[in-house]
């Protein structure tokens, strides 16, 4: 390889390492700051910077990893398990509740497999009155295919660990994820009721009330917040620039502490587009999380058109089971994906 071309792949990889530096320490940063701010108070928007932050070190750096740590390990459940852990005190219909919802996305994502594949069994030949009318998800699948519970510790901290096809316990699990992490479910919550209630929407060919309100959210939280991020970019980096315009012109200040000054303004110029670029990644997870969502009411949309089952009350319960999860774990810290109160220290 001649020396040119080694030299400037050599600066290619440098800038990544750099970027990658800075952004592993700003996750640091993020992550004591909302540590800490969470051990002395049951803070929602700490808890959702710490919860952002982990969501953005397991998609970027924790797979890059080539030795995983035995807390590494304890999370990873085989391809065909689903533990959720539980913490707090529970009422009985907070346990109807989890059951119902976890096996509800379970169906209503194997029914969708089916579809996707024409599987005999969803064909509008076949369907009965009921089955339709009711939303019996269950009608199309055979009993193997069911989830299964593999395990209960009725316990506080404790878990129920779910079985079933790999391939749907992961899209499962992954849902169940974005739904304990992110807080712009309850704003889905809030539009589905309206698009509802105020201005009902009927499931027919491409509309419903659960795509309307996806869309509404989308443009609340995605559009008006970068719109606004980059409104912010560009009145600090002006901030930042006048600052420094100014102390360019300054004679009184001699070169070596004008040199100085200017080096911190460049510092600070970095630091700011760090955390916009940081707020920006943060909102690419959120839309690809209502992209997800956006697939699930298309998958609704047709399975009303092909008479398989009633749109409306599929809605109505993908609507019951995402404020539930959400209720029990975003805001009530009940509910999680990896051990409750699991301690790295006794694992290494």
């Amino acid at each position: 390889m001649e020396n040119i071309e080694l030299f400037q792949k050599a600066e290619d990889y440098l800038k990544i390492v750099k970027q990658k530096r800075d952004e592993l320490h700003f996750i640091e940063e993020v992550l004591e700051w909302s540590s800490k701010r969470l051990k002395e108070k049951d803070d929602l928007r700490a808890r959702f910077e710490l919860e952002s932050s982990i969501y953005y070190f397991e998609n970027n750096f924790k797979s890059t990893q080539k030795n995983q740590s035995e807390i590494t390990k304890i999370f990873e459940d085989d391809p065909d398990t689903l533990t959720l852990y539980l913490d707090k005190n529970w009422r009985a219909f907070e346990f109807d509740r989890i059951f119902k919802s976890t096996d509800f996305l379970y169906k209503l994502m194997l029914v969708g497999q089916k579809l996707k594949r024409k599987d005999i069994r969803i064909d509008k030949q076949m369907t009965r009155e009921y089955v339709f009318s009711e939303s019996r998800l269950y009608f199309y699948l055979a009993s193997y295919e069911e989830l299964q519970i593999k395990s209960i510790k009725f316990a506080s901290p404790g878990f129920i660990n779910f079985s079933g096809i790999s391939e749907i316990v992961k899209e499962v699990k992954g849902f169940i994820k974005e739904i304990l992490t992110f807080e712009y479910f309850r704003k889905i919550i809030d539009n589905f009721d309206y698009y509802r209630y105020k201005r009902p929407i009927e499931v027919h060919k491409d509309k419903s009330a659960l795509k309307e309100a996806i869309l509404k959210s989308e443009v609340e939280i995605i559009t008006k917040k970068k719109e606004k991020l980059q409104a912010e970019r560009e009145l600090k980096l002006e901030k930042l620039k006048a600052k420094q315009t100014e102390l360019e012109y300054k004679n009184q200040v001699n070169a070596d502490q004008k040199k100085l000054e200017i080096q911190q303004l460049e510092l600070e110029r970095q630091e700011e587009i760090k955390k916009i670029e940081h707020e920006f990644k943060k909102l690419e997870f959120i839309q690809n999380s209502i992209d997800k969502l956006k697939q699930l009411s298309e998958l609704i949309i047709e399975l009303n058109n092909k008479g398989i089952v009633k749109g409306e009350l599929l809605e109505q319960q993908i609507i019951q089971t995402i404020s539930s999860i959400h209720s029990l774990g975003f805001e009530g810290n009940k509910l999680n994906l990896i051990p409750i109160g699991y301690d790295e220290k006794k694992t290494t």
